[in-house]
């Protein structure tokens, strides 16, 4: 399995969640940003922690594994083989609506800086940017990694104004939950 980027919580190795040093500081978390911030970042970042953890304990050659195989499966698109790095994509949904959930008194409408960017955009720029930052370096697949991901839920179609049945917004999208 390959790691999207520095980022990730999930030690294959030790088969555990691992919150590094580098986590209350920016990119990913800062007491001071908006919340679609620490969502789009950190939310990911703990979601695809989770998730690795599940799959991690699904049992082998069971009828679960095989539905849980099939779900993999649309996410991994052309490529035809399922990795981790195609984990980014499945927890957007869960995340945004984690997100969403909040009390919408509790949530800035946009950063301070980036005033024409709204909290939805920002979110979705926030989850994508943690998906290029270190890596393999092949900028290609960094991108498709995130393109990938984002157009798999309909809140990034909304928040950037994609035309349906685009590329970015899909008339058939992969779901895993």
């Amino acid at each position: 399995m390959v790691s999207v980027s520095s980022f990730g919580f999930f030690d294959v190795k030790s088969r555990s969640v691992r919150i590094a040093p580098y986590s209350g500081f920016l990119p990913v978390y800062d007491l001071e940003v908006i919340d679609a911030v620490k969502y789009g970042a950190l939310g990911e970042l703990l979601a695809v922690a989770a998730f690795n953890v599940l799959l991690d304990h699904v049992p082998p050659n069971t009828p679960m594994s095989q539905r849980v195989e099939t779900s993999l499966q649309c996410f991994a698109g052309t490529e035809g083989v399922y990795s981790r790095r195609h984990d980014f994509g499945i927890l957007l949904q869960v995340v945004w609506e984690a997100f969403e959930a909040l009390p919408p008194e509790q949530r800035a409408l946009w950063l301070d800086g980036m005033p024409k960017y709204t909290e939805e955009q920002i979110f979705f720029i926030m989850a994508c940017y943690l998906t290029c930052w270190g890596g393999t370096g092949d900028d290609d697949l960094l991108e498709t990694i995130c393109n990938r991901g984002v157009r798999q839920t309909s809140r990034f179609s909304t928040a950037f104004s994609c035309p349906y049945g685009g590329t970015m917004n899909p008339q058939n999208r992969c779901t895993f939950f």
